[in-house]
């Protein structure tokens, strides 16, 4: 049993919640003063005919983004790209909240001013991603990886992101789906952990977002996908009510159900919108703080006519709903930019484009989008040199 990997992480847990407790980190019941707060954020976050911008690529996931703009990857081309939607003016009118990483919250502009301390002056909340790496449950377990470590220095982390003015945070819990995955035990010490998350960002006033992500590869259906999510979200739901988290002021970020990239039959994006929010209006509180869209891994015209059809006025739900949009509103404001400074007018100029169609569609009024006809030169480049054709 000693060797039980569960029971190992079992013990991990309680022993950082005991050691929170015990420094007076994280307590039972939130103070009134504490909920009003939390909530006078959660409702600021979610105005309405708004949305929240995706702004927090890893490493990595930049370095792939930049390369596909036909630039490389220093830390000036970053920070062009940043400035290019930050800097954006009347960016307020349609976002309400901006996610960035670590990178992001120190970016300065060229006139030496922090790109949050601009945006926090327009009204716009700042928010930041929080990773928890996974470790195994063991060798040949079925179940998928468990969220474990990051509670133990998750104190300084808070300072820190409080310190940046940070009033919101984003976690994501990435799922693998086939037959014998995601397992009860896996789903149930992550749910554990999120739990723990939402508590102790409320007891420092600020307002968890939980993004539930899946995994595409594989030749699962529809169907087969939503029971699977949803057992997912009941387990997390029974968590946070058993941990007494003030369900009030937690957003979930539910990525669209649908079938897996091998699954011979397709189901249209507005059928798998309409599908996943009937399943979730069944299923999860009334007492959820809200829900926002996640459609990463759909293109930009897919995802705002997702968007639009689940504002369907038909479509009844008993929690706020907005979007947490990067693809969505990065991709064709990026490919008119191009690393081409006399594009940035008119790329922030497609920017406030798709901000605004979006917010049309959480309205519920989206029914075309206008391409501007922008004629512009792609940059190409070799190994050592950088050209234009």
């Amino acid at each position: 049993m000693e060797s039980d990997p569960c029971l190992k992480f079992g013990k991990y847990i309680y022993a950082i919640v005991h050691k929170l407790e015990t420094e007076r980190k994280i307590s039972v019941e939130l103070a009134p003063e504490t909920k009003k707060l939390v909530k006078m954020n959660l409702a600021k976050l979610l105005s309405e005919n708004k949305g929240i911008l995706l702004f927090d690529p890893q490493p990595s996931s930049f370095a792939m983004l930049l390369d596909h703009l036909y630039q490389f990857d220093t830390n000036e081309n970053r920070n062009r790209y940043r400035e290019l939607f930050l800097t954006t003016p009347n960016i307020n009118e349609f976002i309400s909240g901006v996610v960035l990483n670590d990178e992001g919250l120190e970016h300065k502009t060229k006139n030496g001013k922090l790109c949050r301390t601009m945006l926090q002056n327009e009204g716009i909340m700042i928010g930041a991603r929080l990773d928890f790496p996974s470790y195994p449950l063991g060798e040949g377990d079925f179940e998928e990886n468990i969220l474990l470590l990051g509670l133990d220095n998750i104190n300084t982390r808070f300072e820190f992101y409080k310190e940046k003015g940070c009033q919101f945070l984003k976690v994501t819990y990435n799922i693998l789906i086939d037959k014998e995955r995601p397992g009860f035990r896996a789903i149930d010490r992550n749910a554990m952990m999120l739990s723990i998350f939402s508590t102790m960002c409320h007891e420092n006033h600020i307002v968890p977002i939980v993004v539930i992500t899946y995994d595409r590869n594989g030749d699962y259906d529809l169907k087969f996908c939503g029971n699977k999510l949803l057992s997912v979200l009941g387990i997390l739901q029974h968590s946070f009510i058993h941990h007494r988290v003030f369900m009030e002021g937690v957003i979930f970020g539910i990525d669209i159900f649908g079938e897996g990239n091998k699954c011979k039959t397709v189901t249209s994006p507005q059928e798998r919108a309409i599908y996943t929010f009937k399943l979730l209006i069944r299923s999860l509180s009334p007492r959820l703080g809200g829900m926002v869209l996640i459609t990463e891994h759909e293109t930009p015209i897919d995802a705002t006519e997702m968007l639009n059809a689940v504002s369907n006025p038909d479509l009844i739900k008993p929690w706020h709903t907005s979007f947490l949009f990067g693809r969505a509103l990065l991709e064709s404001p990026g490919l008119v930019w191009s690393g081409w400074d006399p594009k940035v007018d008119i790329a922030q100029a497609e920017f406030l484009n798709c901000a605004k169609h979006n917010c049309l569609a959480l309205a519920g009024k989206f029914f075309y989008r206008v391409v501007p006809d922008i004629k512009f030169i792609r940059p190409c480049r070799c190994s050592k040199h950088e050209f234009y054709v």
